[in-house]
């Protein structure tokens, strides 16, 4: 399946040379993780990754299909992202089903917070802190796909059953009630938060899914990444030389505790909590996958700040 992702990114003229794809084990978490590795060295101040924006999955990419009449009407970036993931692994084929397949529904949904019973064993073992942004997290999602989705269903049945089996008929409303259950769309919605970027394309900050630069786990080794306007690219350099099978890691910024595990579904060791904040945002930075823990306000409520739209 990996190779077959790999293989596909020349229909997007996705250029990675550079980049593969390897397993690697973190003792801290006891697990093997898929990230990505250095297939061979890689020079201080090489661009080593370069990814057209045709290739990221975005609100713009999604404009551009017919899901442009929900764009058109208001419905929320991120519900309109997931819909979209699930319609296109579902459909009979698709120019992004390599990526979704390959990469973003294999993702270790489990190991997310927001995705678990908050009667659970391991939710009760999370702090108090982190338990307040998870039921944030819950109770956000779960009132876009209850306030939205309902309308995109009966407006647009056709737009969601496109490249199905069915559209010569029109797919009923139980099967597609059954294909963007409540359930999926909040599994998708959560791998989204995980593995979206946050970056200024042509002045204005963007949420996005982005192949190869998203399989990059976390950590500091001087690796920048930014959207170029100028080539209309996602770009990857490194500020230090790379050894030929080094893994590839992004440092995702100076997160709280509480942040990362309710984002991510891990915390690096060294980051603070925010157990004695009354209020934490998340905040998107300018620099990619940046998470920052504020200082309490006073007004008491856990917020999740989405970049300007």
């Amino acid at each position: 399946m990996a190779l077959r992702y790999m293989n596909h990114l020349s229909v997007f003229g996705i250029r990675c040379p550079k980049v593969g794809i390897s397993t690697f084990y973190y003792p801290s978490l006891g697990v093997s993780l898929r990230g990505a590795v250095a297939l061979s060295a890689i020079r201080r101040g090489e661009i080593f990754c370069r990814v057209p924006e045709e290739a990221l999955v975005s609100d713009l990419s999604v404009a551009r299909s017919s899901f442009w009449p929900m764009v058109k009407r208001g419905i929320d970036t991120e519900l309109l992202l997931a819909l979209f993931v699930i319609r296109e692994s579902a459909r009979r084929s698709s120019r992004h089903m390599p990526y979704i397949r390959a990469v973003f529904l294999q993702h270790e949904w489990r190991s997310l917070p927001v995705l678990w019973d908050t009667s659970s064993r391991k939710f009760q073992a999370l702090s108090s802190g982190t338990q307040k942004i998870v039921r944030s997290h819950k109770r956000g999602m779960r009132n876009l796909y209850n306030s939205q989705f309902p309308q995109a269903l009966t407006e647009w049945r056709i737009v969601l059953s496109e490249g199905f089996s069915c559209i010569r008929t029109l797919c009923n409303v139980s099967y597609l009630h059954r294909l963007y259950s409540e359930r999926r769309v909040l599994r998708t919605l959560a791998i989204i938060k995980a593995r979206d970027w946050g970056l200024p394309i042509r002045k204005r900050a963007r949420q996005f899914l982005a192949p190869v630069m998203d399989i990059l786990n976390f950590g500091q080794m001087g690796i920048r990444m930014y959207f170029d306007d100028t080539t209309s690219e996602m770009v990857a350099r490194t500020q230090r030389d790379v050894q030929a099978g080094k893994e590839l890691l992004f440092y995702y910024g100076g997160a709280c505790k509480d942040q990362m595990l309710a984002v991510y579904g891990f915390s690096s060791a060294d980051v603070p909590s925010a157990e004695d904040h009354r209020l934490t945002r998340i905040r998107s930075q300018k620099d990619g996958k940046k998470l920052v823990c504020e200082e309490a306000s006073g007004h008491g409520d856990d917020v999740y700040k989405k970049p300007p739209q």
